[in-house]
């Protein structure tokens, strides 16, 4: 258990009033935090898709978990593991020729994960969801999505300033 998950005052996530009502802070309590892992990959597919996460209280949860320290690292771990050929497992086998045709994207994307810098959700969803998710092209033969390209979006949408609007010209 991590110290800011101790007592009963939990973590502050800010949220969005409803109708454009004006921000509220809010605590996650542990139960929010047990949902949003729960439902992990849920709404790590929201937050990929790029619903905001200002609106939705475990999206909120789920958000602030995923740029955490600690689940960027686990990730950046996950995807390293991968590149090195010991990801996967048995049950559940890697589309190894699809990872080595990403390793450049990938090596970007583990090096964008563990930056001390902020970044955004939903860069890290989309890089979660990639690694999380067995129908996706990681795992599933007969996925069409383009790991390369999926892979770079999570790393362009890592960038806070993508969440503010088109980071192109930057």
């Amino acid at each position: 258990m991590h110290r800011c998950d101790r007592g009963p005052e939990g973590r502050t996530v800010l949220l969005l009033g409803p109708d454009g009502a004006p921000w509220r802070l809010v605590r996650s309590r542990a139960w929010d935090r047990w949902r949003a892992r729960w439902h992990a990959l849920t709404l790590d597919a929201q937050l990929a898709a790029g619903e905001p996460v200002d609106t939705d209280r475990l999206r909120a949860v789920r958000a602030g978990m995923l740029v955490g320290p600690q689940t960027r690292d686990e990730l950046a771990t996950g995807w390293s593991n991968l590149v090195a050929g010991r990801g996967g497992r048995r049950s559940v086998p890697v589309q190894r020729r699809r990872v080595v045709a990403a390793t450049e994207e990938i090596e970007q994307l583990i090096s964008a994960l563990r930056v001390a810098q902020p970044v955004a959700a939903r860069g890290v969803a989309i890089a979660s969801l990639l690694l999380t998710d067995g129908t996706g092209p990681l795992y599933h033969l007969p996925s069409t999505v383009d790991l390369p390209a999926a892979v770079s979006a999570a790393v362009r949408h890592m960038d806070p300033r993508a969440a503010m609007g088109d980071v192109r010209g930057l």
